[in-house]
């Protein structure tokens, strides 16, 4: 499946927002119902099956995320005010009177990912933001950076390029 059509996919059958766990089982599934495998019966099953789970995870997440009354809204409401001081996981579990291995088991639930790397993205993507602005070292300390070489290592990892040549990309 080309990159166009997986776009379609995403365009036509998934209302809100993209998801690429979505769109790998629908391409699992066109790609094994067009096989020629001996197991294909069986893996179609199974692709459905994940499917159908990977929609329910999606959808009652987001719902419960954007649900104003609910305790992982107004978790996500404090990080996402907060994040560019230096947050702790422990605090912001005490926060909301929990426990930090429960705090996380609770925000992972909901959000996929650790409370830590849900910071972490924010913080990098802010960064992408102020780097249309800014040198590399200001960017870095602006979003609680403490070691340059780290902020590049963890930018690189998540954008593929080095905050450095994403500015050089951005001014051309």
């Amino acid at each position: 499946m080309n990159i166009a059509q997986t776009c379609n996919v995403n365009n036509v059958l998934f209302v809100g927002k993209y998801s690429l766990d979505l769109t790998e089982t629908y391409k699992k599934i066109v790609d094994t119902f067009f096989s020629r495998k001996v197991n294909r019966e069986f893996l179609l099953d199974l692709y459905t099956q994940e499917s159908v789970y990977d929609i329910f995870k999606y959808r009652g997440a987001e719902k419960i995320i954007n649900d104003k009354n609910s305790e992982i809204y107004h978790i996500l409401d404090y990080i996402n005010t907060n994040y560019l001081r230096k947050l702790k996981i422990s605090d912001i579990a005490k926060e909301f009177n929990m426990k930090e291995y429960e705090f996380t088991k609770y925000f992972k639930k909901f959000t996929v990912k650790s409370p830590k790397e849900y910071v972490k993205d924010l913080k990098l993507n802010k960064a992408k933001e102020l780097l249309k602005f800014e040198n590399v070292t200001n960017v870095c300390y602006d979003i609680g950076y403490e070691n340059i070489s780290h902020f590049i290592k963890e930018f690189k990892n998540k954008f593929g390029v080095t905050p450095n040549l994403y500015k050089k990309t951005l001014n051309s």
